[in-house]
């Protein structure tokens, strides 16, 4: 049984509690880092590309080796000899499940392998024609406290958030109806208010059976924001947005995500106007974003090691080409 669980939504929702409390499962086994480049591997080798070939296997690995997931990583290097045994046609489903299970916290052969990247929610057309049984988790938050999270980590436009929240769940409202199989939809507030019922819906879905303590965590999930260095569920990390937001703050970021919103069941106003960004406003607020972001990274890892982070996500971040 292959069915990789992915795990996706908006940075700041969530995405990293999920992930550390399903690595609790004992048959669940999904990497520290996010990944990232699935995409911009398909899209720089193609769907079709035969990783039989020792060559096109070296150049996939060459690649991998320059990717920011592989340059976080602590353990040694997997090689090419790692995929040369592997009892089946050489695919890009076997070479990543390969990878997946390699730099996966646990090393048992027959956990369930999987990813977790935020940006992945944009991609489920692509992931389905690799593992045609995937099982996609997206977790969502509410737009107002995401907004406000992103701005308090890395210093972002709250309009350009909030028009990002409302591109992405377009795409997910499309795979809601069109992926049952594949695509499960939980609410950031709904896990914190009741984990247990939050995390054995998620078990059915993914097939696992439900384990108890799942949601007992031994170390911080977070770095930044709010949930900081704190261990375990943060059962008040919601409405922040009331603290932190002005009134004219929500209002903007209410218009903006208005008709997604009201479809995630956040708003229930029918006289709020939708109000959309032009396209020039939003490539202002894209640059913005961008010298915020490349401002964090240098601050946190200094200034080579963080221009070189900060090009190396531009590159390979999967958001990219999608949410502009």
């Amino acid at each position: 049984m292959t069915k990789p669980i992915f795990i996706s939504g908006m940075p700041r929702s969530g995405t990293k509690l999920l992930r550390d409390i399903l690595n609790n499962h004992s048959k669940i086994s999904i990497p520290d880092s996010e990944t990232h480049f699935i995409p911009e591997f398909i899209r720089a080798f193609g769907m079709e590309y035969n990783l039989n070939d020792v060559n096109n296997l070296r150049a996939a690995l060459n690649r991998f080796y320059s990717t920011k997931f592989f340059l976080v990583q602590e353990k040694p290097r997997i090689e090419e000899i790692n995929f040369k045994d592997m009892g089946s046609e050489l695919n890009w489903a076997a070479f990543l499940e390969n990878i997946l299970r390699y730099y996966g916290v646990k090393g048992e052969a027959n956990a369930r392998f999987g990813d977790k990247t935020p940006g992945y929610i944009l991609h489920l057309d692509m992931l389905i024609k690799i593992w045609p049984d995937i099982r996609m988790v997206h977790i969502i938050r509410d737009p107002r406290d995401y907004s406000a999270s992103v701005r308090q980590a890395w210093g972002m436009s709250l309009k350009r958030a909030a028009h990002r929240w409302s591109v992405t769940m377009d795409a997910a409202i499309k795979y809601r109806q069109q992926y049952p199989d594949n695509y499960l939809e939980i609410h950031y507030e709904d896990l914190l208010k009741n984990p247990d019922n939050v995390i054995a819906k998620i078990c059915l879905f993914v097939d696992c059976d439900f384990e108890k303590g799942l949601s007992i965590l031994e170390h911080a999930t977070e770095n930044l924001g709010a949930a900081k260095g704190h261990i375990g569920l943060i059962t008040t990390n919601r409405n922040r947005y009331k603290e932190n937001l002005t009134q004219k703050e929500i209002r903007t970021i209410e218009r903006i995500c208005c008709t997604t919103g009201h479809s995630m069941g956040y708003f229930n106003e029918p006289t709020l106007r939708a109000l959309k960004l032009s396209s020039g406003r939003l490539a202002l607020l894209k640059m913005y974003d961008g010298v915020n972001a490349l401002r964090f990274h240098c601050n946190e890892k200094g200034l080579v090691k963080g221009s070189r982070y900060f090009f190396k996500l531009h590159r390979e971040g999967a958001f990219k080409g999608q949410a502009k």
